[in-house]
């Protein structure tokens, strides 16, 4: 469920994932296994004497654990019994081969250490200390990006009535809090006039002790560079973004951008200039970047900001909103009274443009959700060391840009 809320926050999604049945083995999968597990279980139960020995139209079948100095894995004995010509299309019936459900059954075998993540060990912490009250006991998971990484909505069972409905378009701060009052079930689980059995929990992942934290690291820069190119696609040349702010610039609570030109990926490591920078900026490959001016803060009137002359290397996974809305000063948009005339004139020959509170509040949750993921730098620093060793400094004219959107890509 960890991994759920990195690919909700990567993609700014909801998944809403019902449990049914849990332990009875009531699915299509359940049956499939079981019927695997009873065909291995009677192999293995038959089989007598030696059985590695070669006999014309008999599988060989090693179970000694080591074989030549090296370990036999069980894993992939099972699956060369199961993927034997005869039982991977199944039992075929003249009369009912066309109208069977499944037609061929696919085995795939992944080794120790093939797949991402394995050493990653979290607990699901939250639950009410009393009986019937774990994880066990709830059959509803959610994991909504506006939660962040590492936490989810549980409650005992899924409902989508009118009711329930409704609830899931509250803001997130009400989404997931309170009773269910309007819920259908309301009447079978209500406790008392503010709590339900079925009231939504916000449950947090919390690492055990032989957690390794580098995996947690590596599924969060994954993460971020998904959600790079995702932003990538809001991107309207001219248009308006929000990039998070540098650690400990306390002037600032983002930086808005005016975007020149569109996203391009950038295709090997290294340190990158820009035409108008002095300092090259490190990039690794894959990522998405844009090109933009960054804008002036006005002072003494907030989320006021006009257009500067500097302009540099944005990357995208960095990047609050791609496409932001800012309003220019108009009759219901208006500097603060406090400016002389003159001030006024001036900020508006120089294309001031207003953030609105909406619009703000929306960014600062984003820029909190977002330094939950605030490593990525350190990460990359940590492959090639000090700046002396990163790979020389091409310009962004030298690099093979791949337009995003564009035909080529």
């Amino acid at each position: 469920m960890f991994l759920l809320t990195l690919i909700a926050v990567e993609y700014r999604i909801i998944f809403d994932r019902h449990v049914q049945a849990s332990g009875h083995g009531k699915g299509v999968v359940d049956s499939q296994n079981g019927v695997d597990k009873t065909f291995l279980d009677a192999i293995f139960n038959c089989l007598v004497g030696h059985p590695e020995e070669d006999v014309d139209g008999v599988m060989n079948v090693t179970l000694t654990k080591l074989e030549d100095g090296e370990r036999v894995s069980l894993a992939e004995v099972a699956l060369k019994l199961l993927s034997s010509p005869s039982r991977r299309e199944g039992v075929l019936s003249y009369n009912r081969k066309d109208d069977r459900v499944i037609r061929e059954r696919r085995y795939f075998l992944r080794e120790i250490g093939e797949a991402d993540l394995e050493d990653m060990d979290l607990v699901a912490a939250g639950w009410k200390s009393q009986k019937r009250s774990g994880i066990r006991c709830h059959y509803n998971f959610i994991a909504d990006w506006e939660l962040g990484v590492g936490r989810i909505a549980a409650r005992r069972v899924p409902c989508s009535c009118i009711g329930c409905i409704a609830k899931s378009q509250l803001p997130i701060k009400e989404r997931y809090s309170g009773p269910c009052i309007d819920c259908d079930l309301w009447p079978i689980f209500r406790l008392n006039d503010n709590e339900g059995l079925n009231d939504f929990k916000i449950i947090e992942f919390q690492a055990k002790k032989d957690h390794d934290e580098e995996a947690t690291r590596k599924a969060k820069g994954d993460t971020l560079r998904g959600r790079g190119y995702v932003e990538a696609e809001g991107v309207v040349d001219g248009g308006y973004g929000v990039e998070t702010v540098s650690d400990g610039d306390k002037d600032y609570d983002y930086y808005p951008l005016i975007w020149d030109g569109t996203p391009y990926q950038i295709e090997e490591d290294g340190l990158y200039e820009v035409e108008g920078v002095d300092e090259p900026i490190q990039l690794a490959k894959g990522e998405f970047v844009c090109e933009a001016y960054w804008m002036y803060k006005i002072d003494g009137a907030p989320q006021w900001y006009t257009p500067s002359e500097y302009r540099g290397f944005i990357r995208m996974q960095q990047v609050l909103a791609p496409n932001l809305e800012m309003t220019p000063v108009s009759d219901g948009c208006q500097l603060p009274r406090s400016m002389s005339p003159s001030q006024i004139r001036e900020l508006i020959e120089k294309g001031a443009m207003n953030i609105s509170d909406y619009h703000h509040a929306l960014l600062i949750e984003e820029s909190l959700r977002r330094a939950q993921m605030d490593f990525e730098e350190d990460e990359f620093e940590e492959q090639y060391g000090d700046e002396d060793d990163f790979p020389e400094a091409c310009s962004a004219e030298d690099e093979e840009d791949v337009q995003y959107g564009s035909e080529e890509e």
